[in-house]
């Protein structure tokens, strides 16, 4: 089962990838963006995101597919005021750039330096809300997937979304509303 899943997902993320003759040439251009969301207060936060473009972005012309990828939560949770997004030279990076994707690593609310509490905490244990926890998560890709697909560099639609752990849950819980410029999860 876990195999046919993961064949599944390689073959949405092939269908959303450029033709072959777009894949980088070398190294990633790294930028840091704020991308806006706003909480269940209806009050504006601030996601801090790191922004992996391919090389072949760097022409004008040049629009590639997104992806957006997903963090897990630290076990102390001490320390997720200290996190920061993954960085351009991690393996899941260098596979979406070699493939001509444009990598963002958003941090949700609460989790370095991005602003405002973390809103994702499913409560107590005897009575854990994993839904809403699931929804606030997806408040944050769903900022992150916008804000990537409007960048003058990025395709409005074709974008891929994974996560792990804790990035995981938030990306199924994305996945429960229609997301047009979303390819595959």
């Amino acid at each position: 089962m876990r195999l046919l899943v993961f064949a599944l997902l390689l073959a949405a993320a092939s269908c959303a990838a450029p033709p072959p003759g777009r894949a980088p040439a070398g190294a990633a251009r790294e930028e840091m963006h704020w991308v806006p969301v706003t909480d269940t207060d209806g009050e504006p936060q601030q996601l801090i995101a790191r922004i992996c473009r391919p090389e072949a972005t760097l022409a004008p012309e040049a629009r590639a597919p997104v992806a957006v990828i997903n963090h897990g939560s630290p076990n102390d949770p001490a320390e997720r005021s200290r996190m920061e997004p993954a960085s351009c030279g991690s393996e899941p990076a260098r596979w979406f750039l070699a493939r001509g994707y444009v990598v963002v690593f958003p941090l949700r609310r609460g989790f370095g330096a991005s602003s405002g509490a973390v809103a994702e905490t499913s409560g107590p244990c005897d009575n854990p809300d994993y839904v809403r926890a699931g929804l606030e998560s997806a408040r944050d890709v769903a900022a992150a997937v916008r804000y990537a697909t409007a960048l003058p560099y990025a395709r409005p639609d074709g974008a891929v979304v994974v996560g792990q752990s804790l990035g995981g849950w938030a990306a199924l819980a994305f996945a429960t509303a229609p997301h047009p410029e979303v390819a595959a999860l």
